[in-house]
């Protein structure tokens, strides 16, 4: 009896190796597949600043920072708009595209949750828009989940 409870403990304790190992594996494509983005948005790093105002100057200005690492912050500041967000861009064609990743200045969502309660804010990897270079040459963005105030689609520089 004491043969068979060997068997089992052995098998359970190899059993929790090979999960490890699983583990360990898996997340090595994960790893090569965010070097492998962060390197292709490196041709991306800089700067990106759009501004819109109506007629009565009331204005609001969308801020991206593309950083070495291939990280961004997208800040959208204006009347009544306060968006700070960290976003993980990636080259899509001739476009960059702004997935979101995390609030940097905390979560709006309620540390209690109701039931049927719409959630606020955007989720993990929901596309905030898309900065790219229209026929003429101007750097543009095209809004998706991070909406302007003006209902604007396209804002170029």
């Amino acid at each position: 009896m004491s043969s068979r409870w060997t068997l089992i403990c052995a098998i359970g304790a190899f059993g929790c190796v090979v999960d490890q190992t699983i583990k360990a594996v898996d997340s090595v494509p994960r790893a090569i597949s965010e070097s492998s983005r962060a390197h292709s948005v490196s041709s991306w790093t800089g700067r990106y600043v759009f501004t819109e105002c109506t007629p009565q100057q009331i204005c609001w200005t969308y801020d991206i920072v593309v950083d070495g690492s291939g990280d961004a912050t997208v800040r959208a500041d204006g009347s009544d708009l306060a968006i700070h967000v960290n976003a993980k861009p990636e080259v899509d064609g001739a476009t960059l595209t702004l997935p979101f990743d995390s609030y940097i200045d905390g979560n709006p969502e309620p540390t209690v949750h109701l039931p049927f309660a719409k959630p606020k804010g955007f989720r993990r990897g929901e596309l905030l828009g898309r900065i790219g270079r229209n026929n003429a040459g101007v750097w543009c963005i095209a809004f998706a989940a991070l909406r302007s105030p003006m209902n604007t689609r396209v804002l170029c520089r």
